[in-house]
């Protein structure tokens, strides 16, 4: 019989997380049950992340796959530091072709500490420990071709969160994306994706802060650094959004030894607080980068001009990441 079970390690460096490294176990057939289990740490310069999984596969003798997960999040921002300890309970099941639903139930112990204290009340105020109970609901379509470099297919999804079902936090959560992998000649493809999102708190409080957007980095408008693109309080720190927009469209060139030449557009923006919402107030990005297939996956260098410069920004930034943008 084939071994069911995968032991590996990674290391390897982003522009979001600088140096990482990674511990995958996983087992496929656990206990001889066909149950997957696994258990993955990932340990970098700003994030420190461990996930316990568990997941039956074929519940009931048919299609649904069942699970839980325990998990553990650090996370050090620009701004704050978020710290997050929590368990989730899942269930999808397919539908038609491509087609799945999916439900979760989550429950978290959600921290933000460390903000600078030249920030304003309404920020402040984020600061402390809740207790975040939510529900949630998505339906995807996968058609893609592969996962992790994709040339034909595309992926739509549609997901909204819940949380106040008992815990310290009421809001809903909702966010809509759509991508699309196009083949032409010669192994050029041509993909493009939209994405919008929108979040509202349920009761007096203001939306909360480790839920709100950002753009910025390799997989958003990539002329800003990793989450840098935001409103702004009167001092000039970011406060996050409570809705987005992108739009990102690619040329890929393939080129010998694994390599592929692309060029690329991205638009979109965060808005709410400081930002009215204004769909004529985007941000551009235009720009171009290497996509490399290395023996240890994936690898993607993109550098992104400011199409729309304003005072005080940068001409564009350097992303390095791994893996498909969208």
């Amino acid at each position: 019989e084939r071994p069911t079970g995968v032991f590996s390690l990674g290391g390897g460096f982003s522009s979001v997380d600088s140096f990482l490294g990674t511990i995958d176990l996983a087992q496929r057939n656990f206990l001889g049950r066909g149950w997957e289990a696994s258990i993955r740490l990932r340990l970098g310069a700003n994030t420190q992340q461990g996930v316990i999984s568990f997941t039956e596969p074929w519940l009931f003798d048919r299609p649904l796959s069942a699970g839980f997960d325990l998990f553990s999040t650090s996370r050090s921002y620009t701004d704050y530091d978020y710290d997050q300890l929590g368990a989730g309970l899942r269930l999808s099941h397919p539908f038609l072709e491509y087609w799945r639903w999916h439900a979760q139930y989550r429950i978290s112990r959600d921290k933000i500490s460390h903000l600078k204290e030249d920030q304003t009340p309404a920020l402040q105020d984020q600061a402390g420990t809740n207790i975040t109970s939510l529900v949630s609901g998505a339906v995807t379509r996968d058609s893609r071709d592969n996962l992790q470099l994709p040339t034909r297919g595309g992926l739509l999804s549609v997901a909204v969160d819940v949380a106040g079902l008992g815990g310290d936090l009421h809001y809903v959560k909702s966010v809509a994306n759509a991508s699309y992998f196009k083949p032409l000649w010669l192994g050029h493809i041509v993909s493009g994706r939209v994405e919008g999102a929108y979040g509202f708190s349920l009761d007096n409080k203001d939306y909360p802060l480790f839920e709100r957007f950002y753009l910025g980095g390799p997989n958003t408008i990539r002329s800003f650094k990793f989450r840098k693109l935001s409103p702004k309080d009167e001092n000039g720190f970011p406060t996050g959004g409570t809705s987005e927009v992108l739009g990102n469209l690619e040329y890929i060139v393939p080129m010998p030894l694994n390599i592929r030449l692309a060029g690329f557009f991205d638009i979109g923006n965060v808005y709410g607080f400081s930002q009215k919402f204004d769909l004529t107030d985007t941000r551009e990005a235009v720009g171009a980068g290497i996509r490399w297939f290395s023996p240890f996956g994936p690898i993607r260098v993109d550098y992104g001009i400011n199409a729309d410069r304003r005072k005080g920004e940068d001409f564009g930034a350097l992303n390095f990441s791994v893996g498909s943008p969208f």
